[in-house]
């Protein structure tokens, strides 16, 4: 809808410690992929670090749009712009006012979901957070407990400490000793 198509790829630029350390990437590339293979377009994607040169399908003018993920690098940016080419920021972690910017926030999925798994006989829920800083994580968090509180079941959070998921196990594992059916 924004621009040029010269061929049928477009890049997705994503911070390293995103692909390393937040499980909602997964997740949503999955959907990224799948939305744009519906719509006839191929992805590339392209994990850079904090310094990282343009990465070689941008210079060799492999992809015609790009999808940034939490963030606009500059320099990026300005390739994207000289070249007149299409960007979108997808889940923005400050603000980006000159681009296009998709915001994830998945408040009414989670709660879809919970109500869902209500409906089908399930009373205990666990949630486990990874993250709690994420605005993404926020909504869901949020979500989490007005569904608990609205339909008055059990239910907790964990959150491990600084991300450390080998502390959070044990917790986790004596919860799935005792989870049923319902949980």
């Amino acid at each position: 809808n924004n621009g040029l198509r010269l061929n049928s790829n477009i890049g997705i630029v994503i911070p390293r410690e995103v692909a390393q350390n937040q499980i909602l990437y997964y997740h949503g590339l999955v959907g990224v992929i799948e939305k744009c293979s519906v719509l006839g377009y191929n992805l590339t994607s392209m994990v850079v670090g904090e310094h990282s040169a343009l990465p070689e399908p941008l210079r060799n003018h492999e992809v015609s749009a790009l999808l940034f993920w939490n963030d606009l690098p500059e320099e990026f940016a300005h390739f994207a712009a000289g070249e007149k080419m299409p960007f979108v920021l997808l889940n923005p972690q400050g603000k980006h006012s000159e681009c296009d910017a998709v915001s994830f926030s998945d408040y009414g999925t989670m709660f879809k979901l919970l109500r869902h798994l209500y409906e089908n006989g399930y009373r205990k829920f666990h949630y486990l957070l990874e993250n709690s800083g994420i605005s993404f994580n926020c909504k869901t968090s949020e979500a989490f407990r007005n569904f608990s509180k609205q339909y008055q079941i059990a239910a907790s959070i964990l959150s491990p400490e600084g991300n450390d998921r080998e502390a959070i196990l044990p917790r986790l594992e004596k919860l799935a000793e005792k989870s049923d059916g319902r949980t």
